[in-house]
């Protein structure tokens, strides 16, 4: 008995050592962190005040530590942000839930403030704005050189209140005052559902906001009730998140209940969280394939990421964002503030979310340097990329010519001057470019004088250029010459050449101009190659569950 409690006092001597060298290191660290930062603040505190006494002109203080803050944050990911004390009325209007909108966005192009969006059923729907109006003034304040952010700042406020707008509708001499009611618009969350193919229901969810759950379970309730449902397409693509529990309720509705959806993870153990579904789910067996892509970020890749780790659904796109952080924000000095990341999010097979970049730049780290995880079934996704589509359907590359269009904005253009000389439009989904409207597009380019210049012709003056000065262009002129009459007679021919790719792009910026998202949803419901696919792999249940069980891959 005596050497019982010997061996134990002996034990515990040792587990208490062991606390207090813990203890000591961890102390130890502590100090030379503070040390650390102690030593590096008076470096930057002495290198600063020798900038204001030596440098040739004078500096701004306030930019210069913006600057010099930017640049550190940057360093470690790109939602860490210091917020000045001249930005913060700014910040809390774009964060206060209050904050009314008057139903459009603007964006600086070359000069103005042309008009992008118009919400569903907002004061500037109804009072009869078009997307490529130019704002011209706010409350009577002329928007001439302000920044949009400003503009955009300007037209918020209040819910309740009323701002005064005068726009100038562009191709005609019509100019517009409007008074447009500022409001909290609730965003349409399902811009439409429904049965686009026989046996497959469909449901399009535009962001993860409060009752995002509960609708995407109405739409879903509803369609199985009316229609004999084999498979639900869940359509994610440029929804770039919200509220996480919506995302859990989403997943819950397809997975069974206590199943892990997503934890967070950060330094700080106190903030670590695990969320799981806590219901019953609606359907377990159905199969589910859910759309994303490049704009699809943090709650929307949870959703496809758990689905696709507890081998639920398929998911069918492009690459999603990777939005796998959760920020805080701390107050500092001076009334200013810092948004800082606190934690990752991880979704059920231990992988994290967010996209991974090397150190100090914005290039994605190379697929050698990411980790290998297992889905439930055993099949190997991974990490550092955001959520990687198990079909992979990337749209190929825009031809030089449609590349120059769409930067230029004469496809935009286009539909702002053809929105003016036309009421409406046939239905989305029956929309075409006629000859008709392609030859009015050929002639409105002529008009405003398009003119581009390729990737070819660039590289073909870099070698005159070097030729020149190595003494070879009066041996290489005549060549040279002919080069360049190629692909002036080919550049001729591009419009014909690439009609096709360039119909489509009118196509959905037509559609939109009338009915905008919903019309772009139903336009592509017979013509978009993802839904395409994801009807296929719907209605071949075998191909379908092989995948899952992780003995198929697609071409």
């Amino acid at each position: 008995m005596k050497s019982f409690f010997k061996n134990r006092l002996k034990k515990g001597t040792y587990w208490l050592l062991g606390l207090a060298i813990a203890a000591v290191v961890s102390l130890g660290s502590v100090i030379h962190n503070d040390f650390e930062i102690s030593k590096n603040l008076d470096i930057f505190a002495t290198l600063f005040r020798q900038l204001n006494t030596n440098y040739v002109e004078e500096i701004n203080p306030g930019k210069l530590t913006k600057v010099a803050i930017d640049a550190m944050l940057l360093s470690l990911d790109p939602f860490t942000e210091y917020i000045p004390e001249a930005d913060i009325e700014d910040y809390r209007m774009m964060q206060a839930t209050h904050a009314g909108s008057a139903g459009f966005a603007v964006q600086l192009r070359q000069g103005r403030h042309v008009v992008i969006t118009i919400n569903n059923n907002s004061s500037a729907m109804n009072e009869g704005l078009l997307v490529g109006d130019v704002l011209l003034e706010v409350d009577g304040l002329s928007v001439e050189g302000r920044s949009a952010e400003e503009v955009n700042y300007l037209l918020n406020g209040q819910t309740g209140t009323r701002v005064r707008v005068k726009l100038q509708r562009p191709y005609t001499e019509e100019m517009l005052n409007r008074q447009l009611e500022r409001a909290n618009i609730r965003e349409q969350l399902i811009p439409w559902s429904g049965m686009p193919r026989e046996g497959i229901a469909y449901v399009s969810l535009r962001t993860f906001l409060q009752n995002a759950g509960r609708d995407v379970k109405e739409s879903f309730v509803q369609l199985t009730s009316e229609n004999d449902v084999n498979g639900l397409i869940l359509d994610l693509r440029g929804n770039g998140g919200g509220l996480l529990l919506e995302a859990v309720n989403i997943a819950n509705l397809f997975v069974r209940q206590n199943e892990v959806i997503a934890s967070t993870r950060g330094r700080i153990s106190d903030r670590n969280r695990v969320y799981r579904t806590f219901s019953s789910p609606m359907d377990m067996e159905m199969p589910v394939v859910i759309l994303i892509d490049e704009q699809s970020a943090s709650a929307s890749e949870i959703v496809a990421g758990a689905m696709q780790d507890l081998d639920r659904g398929i998911v069918i796109g492009k690459t999603s964002y990777g939005k796998g952080t959760v920020q805080n924000v701390v107050p500092l000095v001076y009334n200013s503030q810092l948004k800082v990341t606190i934690a990752k999010y991880y979704i059920p097979s231990g992988r994290c979310i967010q996209a991974e970049y090397l150190p100090g730049t914005t290039d994605p780290i190379p697929d050698s340097l990411i980790t290998p995880f297992t889905t439930r079934n055993g099949r190997t996704v991974f990490d550092g990329k955001g959520i990687i589509p198990d079909i992979h359907t990337g749209r190929p590359d825009l031809s030089p010519i449609g590349r120059a269009l769409m930067n230029s904005y004469q496809i935009f253009d286009f539909a702002t001057w053809y929105r003016t000389q036309h009421d409406s439009v046939a239905p989305p989904e029956s929309f075409d470019i006629t000859h008709q409207i392609w030859n009015a597009f050929v002639e409105f380019l002529n008009r405003e004088g398009f003119s581009y210049r390729t990737a070819s012709e660039e590289r073909l003056t870099e070698l005159m250029a070097a030729a020149e000065e190595e003494g070879y262009k009066t041996y290489l002129q005549e060549e040279i010459n002919a080069v360049s009459a190629t692909m002036q007679r080919l550049k001729q021919d591009d419009l014909e050449r690439n009609r096709e790719e360039i119909s489509r792009l009118l196509q959905r910026e037509i559609i939109y101009r009338y009915y905008f998202d919903k019309g772009l949803i139903k336009h592509g419901l017979a013509h978009d190659p993802e839904l395409q696919e994801a009807y296929r792999i719907i209605n071949d249940r075998e191909s379908y569950l092989k995948m899952l069980a992780g003995g198929y891959r697609p071409l």
